[in-house]
């Protein structure tokens, strides 16, 4: 580029070459008596510090890709409209996070069934409101009273919301998932291996059962056997005729051994119902069922005698 001197004068004065920034300013020359000179930004604009704009930056071709060699700083504000991601390095939205998360539980802490409703509040016209997943561990015993009936839960058991629960909306039983911790009850089989285990009760009269969970039989405890006193009161009838008296029991009543059992699997032993307990006789009788009958001579009062009963 040549300048002129000043005035009216066409003289040469001196001639100044002006050059632009690879990748920041781009410098053009039209030559001639009125050449000028275009300042402008190249194709690709490198920035070497800061850059701040005031207005909305548009992609003027589409289908371009940014790239960004360094951090993207958003200083605290939002990032608006951002595409559905679907790579597994893509950016994501609000929505597609919400949807991603949308029923995955979130541990609520433990429930108190102690008293109904409990704490928290879980049903009734005041529950709390839940999300799909949502869960608990009960830390208390007792019972939820629901909408549609109740249900007893136990320490350890846990408690999952199926679907999202509106606040004091007074929800079903059905609407949440109860997984007991001890609902697999131990099981009886002709093996070890094929038999089920799980938690059961041991009927105190026969077991004891440490704080370990050590189960033994009572050394003084039969629990095959059962004691009845001959009186006419369920499960034992009393008939006198024909000069005898007899005494019937149904082996089978719960109190004894219980449906199934069979008369002539029952051993007996009959003995006074006070003090000395000294072994009497009769003629002790079986039928093909659970029916045990013990007969006297001449009349017999009620509770003078008792029989020590044994299934084997």
């Amino acid at each position: 580029m040549n300048l002129t001197a000043g005035g009216t004068g066409s003289g040469v004065k001196s001639s100044v070459t002006v050059f632009g920034t690879t990748g920041r300013i781009a410098i053009s020359e039209q030559t001639g008596n009125n050449g000028s000179i275009t300042v402008d930004f190249p194709d690709d604009v490198t920035i070497v510090d800061d850059l701040t704009v005031g207005g909305v930056i548009t992609q003027s071709q589409a289908g371009e890709t940014n790239s960004f060699a360094s951090q993207l700083n958003m200083n605290n504000n939002k990032l608006q409209n951002v595409k559905t991601g679907t790579a597994s390095t893509d950016g994501v939205n609000l929505g597609q996070v919400e949807l991603l998360v949308a029923g995955v539980g979130v541990f609520k802490g433990g429930y108190n069934a102690t008293t109904d409703p409990g704490v928290p509040v879980i049903s009734g016209g005041s529950n709390i409101a839940l999300d799909q997943g949502d869960y608990f561990v009960v830390t208390h015993d007792g019972d939820i009273t629901f909408s549609d009936t109740t249900v007893s839960v136990e320490v350890g058991d846990f408690i999952f919301a199926n679907a999202a629960i509106t606040a004091s909306s007074t929800p079903a039983s059905t609407q949440y998932t109860f997984v007991l911790a001890d609902a697999n009850v131990a099981g009886a089989g002709a093996t070890d291996g094929a038999t089920e285990k799980g938690v059961s009760g041991f009927d105190s009269a026969n077991f004891t059962v440490s704080a370990s969970g050590w189960v033994q039989l009572k050394s003084q405890s039969n629990a095959n056997g059962r004691k009845q006193t001959l009186n006419n009161t369920s499960p034992c009838a009393r008939v006198e005729a024909n000069g005898l008296t007899t005494f019937t029991i149904d082996l089978a009543d719960a109190s004894l051994f219980g449906t199934g059992a069979l008369a002539e699997n029952v051993t007996a032993e009959l003995t006074q119902n006070v003090s000395p307990y000294q072994t009497v006789y009769a003629d002790v009788t079986r039928s093909g069922s659970a029916s045990i009958s013990v007969i006297f001579s001449g009349s017999v009062a009620v509770d003078i005698y008792r029989v020590l009963l044994t299934h084997v």
